[in-house]
């Protein structure tokens, strides 16, 4: 495979790596907008919940503190975190958009670019494949927290619910 092919299959990598970071996303706020419904029923209604039994109050308890656990997660999943990924100095990074911003003026991008060599480029664009995958991973691992923090959430509701049928 010559450096070209290679740099092709580079960019379909990196860009299915982005795909998986905007399912990610995509599933947290799907996430979000379920426990936003359940928690705002609890909120409307805590004052009415604090006359029931030690029970319900717990459950209460239990629901509010996995709100914010997952509250937690389902953020950490949507903010970015290139900050905390240190990429390789060897690279000439003329495929990052906060490198090619960083330059003073086009002209120098562009320079450094024509300058590039195509195995320079390659190795910046596995650069970005190897950063862009390290972010999916973290949004991944954050967002089953938050499922699990919101399975915790809804079994706290449905038995506070069917608590207070009784």
């Amino acid at each position: 495979m010559n450096t070209k092919d290679k740099i092709e299959f580079a960019w379909k990598i990196l860009q299915h790596n982005q795909d998986m970071i905007k399912f990610a996303d995509s599933k947290v706020r799907f996430l979000l907008i379920v426990s936003g419904i359940s928690t705002s029923y609890i909120l409307v209604n805590l004052a009415d919940f604090f006359s029931f039994p030690f029970i319900k109050q717990f459950m209460i308890g239990v629901f509010l503190l996995s709100f914010l656990f997952f509250l937690l997660f389902a953020l950490l999943t949507i903010v970015p975190r290139y900050s905390t990924i240190i990429p390789s100095k060897m690279v000439p990074d003329v495929v990052f958009y906060q490198n090619i911003a960083e330059r003073t003026s086009a002209e120098d991008y562009i320079t450094d670019y024509s300058k590039s060599k195509e195995e320079d480029i390659l190795r910046d664009v596995l650069n970005q494949v190897y950063v862009v995958s390290k972010i999916a991973s973290d949004k991944f691992k954050y967002n089953f927290r938050s499922w699990i923090c919101l399975g915790i959430q809804l079994i706290s509701f449905i038995m506070i619910m069917t608590i207070k049928m009784f």
